[in-house]
């Protein structure tokens, strides 16, 4: 829709904006990552709090408590690498399609993919 509603066409009078759109949306993902990047660091801390623990030799209801905690570290980081595999999938697939413009300019042949 953000693209269409853009305004954005093509020589032959079709919405061109899906382009846009993209970069629009990779741009957003972009400007919030340090944010969702910034989770990731939870998991080492909290599994290393559990080692202390256990070296340490607390009881076992502390371990229990960081047991859990290492467990919320585990999810956050697998959310923040799900976040930033996504957010490079779609950088490289507009790097990709500006490489194709640029070729199709000099070579002055239409490429499509």
């Amino acid at each position: 829709y953000f693209g269409e509603a853009s305004g954005l066409v093509n020589s032959a009078g079709n919405p061109a904006g899906g382009l846009f759109a993209t970069a629009t949306a990779t741009m957003g993902m972009f400007t919030t990552s340090v944010y969702v990047l910034s989770m990731s660091g939870f998991g080492p801390i909290a599994d290393n709090a559990g080692g202390i623990v256990e070296m340490s030799g607390q009881s076992e209801s502390v371990r229990d408590i960081t047991d859990r905690l290492d467990a919320v570290g585990n999810v956050t980081k697998a959310n923040t690498k799900g976040y930033s595999v996504g957010s490079a999938s779609l950088a490289c697939f507009l790097l990709f399609s500006a490489f194709l413009d640029e070729i199709a300019s000099f070579s002055k042949e239409k490429l499509e993919v």
